[in-house]
C-alpha cells in the first residue's frame, strides 16, 4: 500500500537516484516539516496554515519517520510531497536538491538529539545548515529520553552540541522546557515561550462528508446507539481494562457501541494480542479494515485499525475516553464528555493539558484499578443529558494565542535574513 512512499527513490543505471512517484506541482522552494505522526502535524496545523497562506508560491514537504501515515497526511494536505526519513546522505541530498527548502520546521519533537520516541538524524540538520536553511522548532517538548542504542549514544556524544546550535529558533511550550534547553547549552535569546499550539485548535471545523469513512460514520450515527469511543489506547493493560469495562457496561446498557482505537495498528504482534483479548472475552467485535458493508452495525465493538480517523470518531461519539498520555483536546473540540484513567506521566507533552483540565473539572478521572468505575461514569453521564454544564473553550481561552506568537516570531526572523 505504501510502496511508493517507502521506496521513494531507486538507483538508476548511471548510479543516480530518481523519484518514483509524486503528484505534487513543481515549486521553486518548499516549506519542509518534520512530523513523526499525524498527531504532531495536527498540533501545528494552525501555524502551518498561516505560513502556507503567507507564502502561497511555495510547496509543502512533509518529512516523516512513519510513512504509514501517508494517507492521513495527504488527506490533510492533498498537494504536499511526502518524504520518508532516511539516514543516507545521498538520499537526503537528493530530496533537498529536488525540493529546495525555504525553511524547515520540527513539529514538537525531537528538540534535542535522540530525546523523543522518533527517528530524526543529525545528518538532516547538517545538510540543511550546509545550505543555510533556517531551522525552527515549534510547540517544542522534551521527553528526557536517552539514546536507545550504542551507535546512537556515540552520535549523541559527537553531535549533540552541533545539533542544538544548528537550530536557529526554539519555540517552546513552557518555562520548564526553556530552562532545560538553557541547561543543554542553548542561548537564552534563541528560545521563545509561546504556550501550547493545541489550545488554538478548539474548533468545530469538521464535516462528516469529508471524512475517510463517511458511510461507516453515518451508519453509526443513524443507529442511534450510545457510542463510546476510546482513542489512543496503546498500553495492553489499558486495552484489557477497557474491554472488561465494556462487559460491565453491556449488562446495564445492552445496545451500547464501543469503538476502540489503538495506536500503531501496523504493529502486527500488538494487534494479534488485542484480538486474543477479544476472543478470550467472547466479545462480538469487528476490525474496521475487514468491514465490507455498512448496512448493519450489528457488532458490539469496532476496532479502528486504520490511520488518521481518530478525530472523526471522537466527533460522532456520545462519550470519549482518551488513552494514557495522549491528546485530550481533540474530543474537547466537539464538546464531548471526556473520561480518563488516572496515572498519567509528567514526561509527556499531554500532561500540562491533563493537569489543567482536571483542575478546571472539565474531564472525569477514574481509578486505574478496574473497568467498573469507568462504566459507572459512563452510565452517570448518559443519565444526565446536560452533563457538561460549562463551555471548555471559555475556560481555556486564556491559554490560547500560541499560533500568533509563533507566527510573529518566525516571520520576523525570516524578514531579517
Amino acid at each position: 500500500m505504501f510502496e511508493w512512499i517507502i521506496k521513494t527513490i531507486r538507483q538508476t543505471s548511471d548510479g543516480n537516484c530518481e523519484l518514483l512517484v509524486t503528484n505534487a506541482e513543481k515549486n521553486s522552494k518548499y516549506i519542509w516539516v518534520f512530523s513523526t505522526t499525524i498527531g504532531e502535524l495536527n498540533a501545528i496545523t494552525s501555524l502551518l496554515n498561516r505560513l502556507i497562506l503567507r507564502y502561497p508560491d511555495y510547496g509543502l514537504v512533509l518529512f516523516t519517520d512513519h510513512p504509514h501515515y501517508a494517507d492521513s497526511y495527504k488527506a490533510k494536505y492533498p498537494r504536499c510531497i511526502i518524504v520518508s526519513h532516511g539516514s543516507s546522505a545521498h538520499k537526503i541530498n537528493f530530496f533537498l536538491d529536488k525540493y529546495p527548502p525555504f525553511l524547515f520546521l520540527l513539529a514538537e519533537i525531537p528538540v534535542v538529539l535522540y530525546d523523543a520516541p522518533c527517528r530524526f538524524s543529525f545528518r538532516v540538520l547538517y545538510e540543511l545548515k550546509k545550505r543555510s536553511i533556517p531551522v525552527f522548532t515549534t510547540n517544542s517538548w522534551l521527553y528526557n529520553e536517552t539514546p536507545p542504542c550504542k551507535m546512537d549514544r556515540l552520535e549523541y556524544t559527537l553531535f549533540h552540541k552541533d545539533y542544538i546550535n544548528y537550530i536557529d529558533l526554539f519555540s517552546v511550550q513552557s518555562t520548564a522546557i526553556k530552562q532545560q534547553l538553557i541547561n543543554y547549552g542553548v542561548a537564552d535569546n534563541k528560545i521563545h515561550i509561546t504556550g501550547n499550539l493545541k489550545f488554538d485548535s478548539l474548533t468545530h471545523n469538521w464535516n462528516i462528508e469529508k471524512t475517510q469513512s463517511v458511510d461507516l460514520l453515518k451508519a453509526i450515527v443513524a443507529s442511534k446507539r450510545p457510542c463510546i469511543v476510546a482513542g489512543c489506547v496503546s498500553q495492553l493493560d489499558e486495552q484489557r481494562l477497557l474491554l472488561d469495562m465494556y462487559i460491565d457496561l453491556k449488562q446495564q446498557l445492552e445496545h451500547t457501541l464501543f469503538v476502540l482505537i489503538p495506536r500503531h495498528p501496523e504493529k502486527v504482534e500488538r494487534m494479534r494480542l488485542l484480538k486474543t483479548f477479544l476472543e478470550d472475552r467472547h466479545l462480538n467485535y469487528v476490525f474496521k479494515s475487514t468491514i465490507s458493508s455498512y448496512k448493519n452495525i450489528n457488532f458490539d465493538i469496532l476496532i479502528v485499525d486504520t490511520y488518521g480517523e481518530l478525530k472523526d470518531f471522537y466527533a460522532i461519539s456520545t462519550i470519549s475516553y482518551v488513552g494514557y498520555d495522549h491528546n485530550l483536546l481533540e474530543p474537547l473540540m466537539y464538546d464531548k464528555p471526556i473520561i480518563v484513567s488516572n496515572g498519567w506521566s509528567s514526561a509527556y507533552p499531554s500532561y500540562p493539558v491533563y493537569q489543567t483540565l482536571i483542575e478546571k473539572n472539565i474531564i472525569l478521572e477514574a481509578e486505574k484499578s478496574g473497568g467498573k468505575e469507568i462504566s459507572k461514569l459512563i452510565v452517570d453521564i448518559l443519565n444526565k443529558p446536560n452533563f457538561q454544564q460549562t463551555d471548555p473553550k471559555k475556560l481555556l481561552s486564556s491559554l490560547t494565542g500560541a499560533t500568533n506568537k509563533n507566527y510573529k516570531i518566525l516571520t520576523s526572523y525570516l524578514n531579517e535574513i
